[in-house]
């Protein structure tokens, strides 16, 4: 079994709260994990890429920001830590992973081709403003093939502001979004939790999780 706690410390969000081992475990055992190549959008540092592409996987990575991969991104420099480029190279899973620094909703990422999709709050940024989260969601589901998972953890809202744009999702939400060729396997949803600094958040804050695991079907 592949060391993945030390891919996971190496990234610039080690201690961060997330579903992705979860989502390790589904794969360990749903037949689709063997039957294509996955999909990671909002790749950053490579926190949930390398793990995967450890586990023997192939893996497209999608960045829209480029200075996440070339490690350039002045946060990433103040704390030392590298970027997605070279954590995959240091990780020595390069030949299985492919990098696409790009938009989703504008890549040209192959249709129902992709055993699964993962995102962690990925449509909340501010470089996914332009154009509603339902399109950002028709982006994550058209690359997988039938049968293929979609995994994706969000921000739920936690203050008012939150309840004035469509990035933040109350309990259900998400799952109304999916065409109905879609079978929701799985929903969870954290109360409330404080979280300590990180990347992009230089002081304690509070975050609230929803994450849904949904599978195409044919």
């Amino acid at each position: 079994m592949p060391d993945l706690t030390s891919s996971l410390s190496g990234s610039a969000w080690p201690a961060t709260f997330s579903f992705f081992p979860l989502y390790l475990d589904v794969l360990r055992w749903h037949p689709s994990a063997s039957a294509g190549p996955h999909l990671v959008v909002g790749a950053a540092d490579g926190k949930f890429v390398i793990p995967l592409a450890l586990l023997g996987h192939e893996v497209l990575a999608v960045e829209h920001d480029r200075r996440l991969i070339d490690g350039d991104h002045p946060e990433l420099v103040a704390a030392g830590r590298n970027g997605l480029t070279a954590r995959i190279a240091a990780a020595n899973v390069g030949h299985r992973v492919q990098t696409v620094i790009g938009d989703i909703r504008d890549a040209e990422v192959p249709k129902a081709t992709y055993a699964s999709t993962y995102t962690s709050c990925s449509w909340h940024y501010s470089l996914n403003a332009d154009r509603p989260v339902a399109d950002f969601v028709q982006a994550l589901c058209d690359p997988l093939m039938v049968g293929g998972l979609l995994a994706a953890e969000y921000m739920m809202p936690t203050e008012d502001w939150h309840l004035e744009t469509d990035r933040y999702l109350g309990p259900g939400h998400l799952k109304k979004l999916l065409a109905s060729d879609w079978s929701v396997l799985f929903e969870a949803y954290s109360e409330p939790f404080a979280e300590a600094p990180h990347l992009g958040q230089p002081g304690s804050h509070q975050h609230r999780l929803g994450f849904i695991l949904a599978e195409r079907r044919g």
